[in-house]
């Protein structure tokens, strides 16, 4: 048993340091890849660019305009002033850009090139090369956080990420209000503001306060996408429960009773470690989902007056419930869970 672990041990070290030793060479080989002249920053460039974030103009985000021109310029501006360690900018950013031929002829082998200046693992590094030769045979873009990194760019990779999908929430929302008429978009606006104060409600209940950013726009997204969800499913009726409505009325009084309970444990150990999260904050929460339901309510009955109210309050509830239940694995509660 022994010489058999042993021998197991050895081989994986083996290919460990076969790996390393590739991903090395890899890198060897690539190190005096140039970019063309014609990609690099003017001396105006700079000035105009002066404090840029190359991701944000790559991606479209904090309210920029998505450009990949002017991300690489960035990217190459960051690389100069030696910020390349993290993946949201300068190498890995021009590992993206020139990987997936955004905005320039694609080149693989400039992409490993900046791949390799990547302060990361060695591991990291030759998952990163192998997701850009990937990208040559299935096309599937490459990310600048497709491979996870330690903190703190896990952070920032999650940060992003969510940054992202916050956009793609918010554009695929837009697009549904685009179709409305007017009357139906005032009277969405009237039902937002509900949707604001439940959200707001929610996160003094819901998030925990040592949480990292990227987690809090974790559960902030996933409000925004109950709220899309319900929208959708207003236009195609179809994608509403049909579980029984009084079913999951039970079963949400005790989720909320019994995780009621439990944060009344916890904060009688310890009060200070849960804030925000306290009997009251999940009362005011519970009922601003309420308002929030009738808010829905009204909404649907002046504009979608054929869909089920039934159903609507079925959808509703299911997202209520699993939230509730969220809660218990955010703030670790199972050791103050009641007993069955």
């Amino acid at each position: 048993m022994r010489l058999t672990i042993g021998i197991a041990a050895a081989m994986s070290l083996y290919a460990m340091l076969a790996t390393a030793a590739e991903t090395i060479e890899a890198c060897r080989s690539v190190a005096s890849v140039s970019p063309p002249a014609a990609d690099m920053p003017t001396v105006n460039d700079r000035n105009r660019l002066r404090n840029c974030a190359s991701i944000d103009l790559y991606y479209g985000l904090a309210n920029k305009q998505a450009d990949a021109r002017d991300a690489r310029l960035c990217a190459y501006i960051e690389l100069a002033q030696g910020e390349q360690s993290l993946p949201t900018q300068g190498a890995g950013m021009l590992m993206t850009i020139y990987a997936n031929g955004s905005g320039v002829p694609r080149n693989a082998q400039l992409a490993k090139h900046f791949a390799c200046l990547i302060e990361w693992q060695r591991d990291g590094i030759e998952r990163l090369l192998l997701n850009i030769d990937e990208h040559a045979h299935t096309g599937k873009p490459v990310g600048v956080c497709d491979v996870a990194p330690f903190w703190p760019a896990d952070d920032i990779c999650s940060g992003y990420e969510e940054a992202i999908e916050t956009q793609r929430i918010a554009g695929e929302q837009h697009a549904i209000a685009s179709r409305w008429s007017a009357s139906r978009r005032d009277a969405f606006a009237l039902l937002a503001k509900a949707a604001d104060v439940y959200a707001h409600r929610r996160e003094s209940a819901e998030i925990f306060k040592n949480d990292r950013p990227a987690r809090m726009d974790s559960i902030r997204n996933q409000f925004r996408r109950e709220l899309l969800d319900a929208i959708k499913a207003l236009d195609a009726p179809a994608g509403l429960p049909t579980r029984d409505l009084a079913a999951l009325d039970r079963d949400l009084n005790a989720a909320y009773r019994t995780l009621t309970k439990a944060v009344e444990r916890a904060h009688a150990e310890n009060s200070d470690v849960y804030d925000p999260l306290t009997p009251a904050s999940l009362r005011a929460a519970e009922l601003a989902w309420l308002r929030y339901v009738d808010s829905w309510q009204r909404f649907r009955a002046a504009e979608y007056p054929q869909t089920s109210p039934e159903r609507l309050r079925a959808l509703l509830t299911e997202q209520r419930l699993a939230a509730l239940r969220a809660v218990r694995e955010e703030f670790h509660l199972d050791s103050y869970w009641p007993d069955a």
